[in-house]
């Protein structure tokens, strides 16, 4: 099973309809998720997320956000 595990030191600044959140950022597979009420969303290049309402504006530290391979995922713009 390929469950959430929290990034240490990583978070991201999110927004949805106003509302700004410092959010902790999780890793599933090399895919990239932050905390979003009483679960997760993922973050997507360009700050998009899955959740149709909300943009992530900041993540950091951005070298702590490597897939196994070393590059890293997704391409944040």
């Amino acid at each position: 099973m390929n469950l959430f595990h929290v990034i240490d030191g990583a978070f991201a600044i999110t927004t949805c309809r106003g509302v700004y959140r410092q959010v902790a950022v999780f890793r599933k597979g090399v895919e990239i998720y932050a905390r979003h009420g009483n679960g997760f969303i993922r973050l997507m290049g360009n700050k998009g997320t899955t959740a149709p309402n909300v943009s992530w504006l900041e993540i950091t530290p951005h070298d702590s956000i490597r897939d196994p391979g070393g590059i890293t995922a997704p391409t944040w713009g």
